[in-house]
């Protein structure tokens, strides 16, 4: 009988021993998943932070008034970094100048049915390209500004034309050539120039 007591209350000090450790482990798994969640609710209060790329946004847009272009250099040197941006910038601008007067000639000829054949597109392209490397220099810089990570410098730059800087001398190579002719007055083509230097902008 005394032997039967005995095993008794051994098992009941081991069942005690093992229900603490029991709840201790609950207790310690109850605090971690609580941090867990404390942690992931104070991130989900943070605000979300805007981030604004320099020289960019709407007021560098083109417009029916000027193209514009952005773009942005970066190297180990200052001095080159604004190099490399200024050399980006042009040849967006040039590229927009060149594909929005392709297109409202393309437009000219589809509307007066006359045929645009190989070799008088690659007229046209040979004169607008004269133009464009002959004015572009005349651009303005709107905005330019450096940053700074590490060893690297980022130059950022926006840059613009007057679109009737432009219209006057394509509408006289244009008006000089022959077989290129477009039977617009200049008023008329100076409008339709301008409308398709403002859809040349693919910032929008």
């Amino acid at each position: 009988m005394k032997t039967k007591q005995t095993m008794v209350a051994v098992m009941a000090i081991i069942a005690g021993v093992v229900a603490t450790g029991c709840g201790s482990s609950k207790k310690a798994q109850t605090v971690s998943v609580t941090d867990a969640r404390a942690v992931k609710a104070q991130l989900q209060d943070v605000p979300e932070i805007e981030i604004s790329t320099p020289c960019s946004g709407e007021e560098f847009y083109s417009t029916k008034e000027f193209i514009r272009s952005t773009a942005v250099g970066e190297s180990m040197d200052q001095q080159m970094a604004k190099r490399m941006v200024r050399s980006a910038a042009l040849e967006d601008l040039g590229t927009k100048i060149r594909v929005a007067v392709n297109a409202l000639i393309s437009d000219y000829y589809k509307s007066t049915k006359r045929a645009m054949t190989e070799d008088l597109k690659r007229r046209f392209e040979g004169g607008t390209d004269l133009v464009v490397q002959e004015y572009i220099s005349g651009y303005r810089t709107l905005c330019e500004k450096f940053t700074r990570k590490g060893s690297n410098y980022k130059c950022y730059m926006a840059i613009e034309i007057g679109t009737d800087e432009l219209s006057k001398p394509i509408y006289e190579q244009l008006s000089d050539d022959d077989i290129l002719r477009v039977d617009y007055d200049y008023e008329k083509f100076r409008e339709k120039f301008n409308e398709a230097m403002s859809k040349a902008d693919g910032n929008r």
